[in-house]
């Protein structure tokens, strides 16, 4: 009976897709087809991030000497996501096909300690990139690694759910980039911690956004961008231009100094909610109530709630409530009520407010309670 519901819910959904696709392009750097990038951002192609159960489809630069993760090479992923919410935080990994299998666990995962020029691989024709992806996606990669040969695709991945699907879990490890262990600000969110090279998926390395360079991208060079400039401009023709509260003008009295990628506020207009800018860290302060890069999301019972690989909502109540991701017929379920024992590597992680409310109307229950 469930596996019949959860057939009618998919025929749903299907329904809802075009509302969806209509919301995300809110930002004109958000994306539903390689075919939408090239034309609007020539040597871009639409690239996905899974995040929280969401996912992020961005427009990303995709040639010879910067490709973009996805398929069968290693790259570049998005590396910005809105005013409000900020920057990703996307690595770009090799996922086996065995990782969807539930008896693939991340230790059978683990890649044979071996020399670098016992690695190779082979691909289909990088020369045939900038496809739309739906033609891409047999794609492949097989990396040899010792004795084993491992077939998969390179994707971009949110920080959080690297673990759980890269081939070798070591990677998603800050250090392998450059930096401290634990730390979440790889490549200083101007970069992606990909892999040195396409043979080689032992060595990591920031590959950094345009305009940046450094090890870890920790240095501005130039106003140079691909599609988007970040928090504070618009790229135009190949460069920022530095919007209001971040072009260094003075606004009552307060006047910072502006940075060619417009990555710092300058006054007070740089930042929401009547927040202020402290111009000599270039940061927006956010008052109780608010976060982000410029203080534009407002904090709610979800903001500091862990739900592992489930979805946060906040209730009528105002409490806060784990819904934790419907699994396929031949996944075990989640048994807690913040979702952190999802052991399924199949089950889904695509929830949303719809997927909530359509299992409600069916009379499939799909969350846990939990008090915030």
């Amino acid at each position: 009976m469930q596996r019949a519901h959860l057939i009618s819910l998919s025929i749903l959904l299907s329904h809802f897709v075009g509302y969806a696709s209509e919301d995300t392009l809110k930002f004109k750097y958000y994306c539903t087809s390689d075919a939408y990038c090239s034309s609007k951002f020539p040597g871009t192609v639409c690239i996905s991030v899974e995040q929280y159960g969401e996912v992020i489809r961005k427009c990303t630069p995709d040639t010879l000497t910067r490709p973009a993760c996805r398929h069968d090479h290693s790259g570049l992923c998005p590396s910005y996501q809105s005013p409000e919410l900020g920057y990703l935080n996307a690595h770009c990994i090799f996922v086996a096909d065995s990782t969807k299998l539930d008896k693939d666990s991340g230790s059978n995962r683990m890649l044979v300690s071996t020399d670098t020029e016992n690695v190779t691989q082979t691909t289909t024709n990088h020369q045939e990139r900038g496809a739309d992806e739906e033609q891409e996606a047999e794609k492949h990669a097989e990396i040899v690694v010792g004795n084993k040969t491992v077939k998969g695709v390179f994707k971009c991945v949110d920080a959080a759910d690297c673990v759980n699907q890269a081939y070798d879990p070591s990677n998603c490890e800050a250090a392998k980039c450059g930096h401290l262990a634990g730390s979440t600000n790889v490549c200083n969110f101007h970069g992606t911690c990909t892999y040195k090279t396409r043979t080689n998926i032992t060595s990591r390395i920031c590959a950094c956004s345009a305009g940046f360079n450094g090890s870890k991208c920790e240095r501005t060079q130039s106003s140079a961008c691909d599609v988007d400039c970040g928090i504070g401009g618009d790229c135009v023709s190949g460069s920022c231009m530095c919007k209001a509260g971040y072009d260094g003008k003075s606004y009552e009295g307060k006047q910072g100094t502006a940075d060619v990628r417009c990555t710092e506020c300058t006054n007070d207009l740089g930042c929401q909610n009547d927040q202020p800018c402290d111009v000599e860290t270039g940061t927006c302060n956010c008052g109780p109530g608010y976060n982000g890069p410029t203080c534009g999301s407002t904090e709610d019972k979800c903001t500091k709630k862990d739900c592992g690989r489930g979805n946060c909502q906040v209730s009528e109540n105002g409490t806060a409530i784990c819904y934790c991701p419907v699994c396929s017929p031949d996944c075990s379920p989640c048994t807690t009520s913040t979702c952190t024992d999802c052991i399924s590597l199949s089950v889904q992680t695509e929830l949303s407010k719809l997927l909530v409310l359509l299992c409600s109307s069916l009379g499939i229950s799909t969350a846990f309670s939990a008090s915030g």
